[in-house]
């Protein structure tokens, strides 16, 4: 991210995105210059920092948001993850889980884990959205890994929004998901466009929440 730090603020500010989910961010822990530099720019970083080459997870947040980073006590060893709360004026909450799914890890371990943490996750207070990135292309129905993930969101009836390739190379590996229930915040405006800051496109969409100080409206966020 550091490499990209001037892309991704532009980012930000073309588009207006109120949140932004990053993965692969290569952040160090105890990097303090980046996070000043973002702040002083109107935005918080929460972030995860690399367990292995090339990982780390993270969600960019306009300051004037109200997020509640979320440190996780989970053992998965075949996913990363990061979550967060932002809470709308309204008091709505709607929790955000950044995970990322390294090429490396197992497959099968990986939905294992990943069975036991949207199981754990479906009872909690407030709105549960996935922003992922799991290496496993989710139009290849052929494929037998392809086939189990997609059962383990209908058995949990979780929805998968992402109908298009979200990477130069084709694939779709940039998912948002949510729960199937009428309660939830409805997604809309899902678009997928080319991106500055790596070779996975740019993922946005819209939420309806209430943003601090302001009348309900809808927030913009990008994965």
């Amino acid at each position: 991210m550091n490499n990209k730090l001037l892309e991704t603020i532009e980012t930000c500010f073309e588009l207006d995105l109120d949140v932004l989910a990053l993965t692969e961010t290569w952040l160090e822990d105890g990097d303090v210059v980046t996070p000043t530099i973002l702040k002083e720019l109107g935005y918080t970083l929460y972030s995860a920092p690399r367990r292995g080459r090339g990982e780390g997870v993270a969600i960019l947040a306009k300051s004037t948001m109200k997020v509640l980073c979320t440190k996780l006590t989970d053992s998965s060893k075949s996913f990363e993850c990061l979550e967060a709360t932002v809470e709308g004026s309204n008091l709505q909450k709607i929790r955000l889980s950044v995970i990322y799914r390294p090429p490396s890890s197992s497959r099968s371990a990986f939905i294992a884990e990943m069975g036991d943490y949207l199981a754990s996750r479906s009872a909690k207070y407030g709105h549960l959205l996935l922003l992922e990135d799991f290496n496993i292309c989710t139009e290849h129905e052929e494929d037998i890994s392809t086939q189990i993930f997609q059962e383990l969101l209908s058995d949990e009836r979780w929805i998968q929004h992402v109908e298009e390739p979200t990477h130069l190379g084709g694939g779709t590996l940039d998912l948002v998901i949510s729960r199937d229930n009428e309660a939830a915040p409805p997604i809309s405006d899902i678009e997928i466009s080319e991106s500055t800051i790596s070779d996975h496109s740019l993922v946005t969409f819209q939420l309806r929440v209430g943003k601090p100080n302001s009348p309900e409206k809808k927030c913009s966020l990008g994965t």
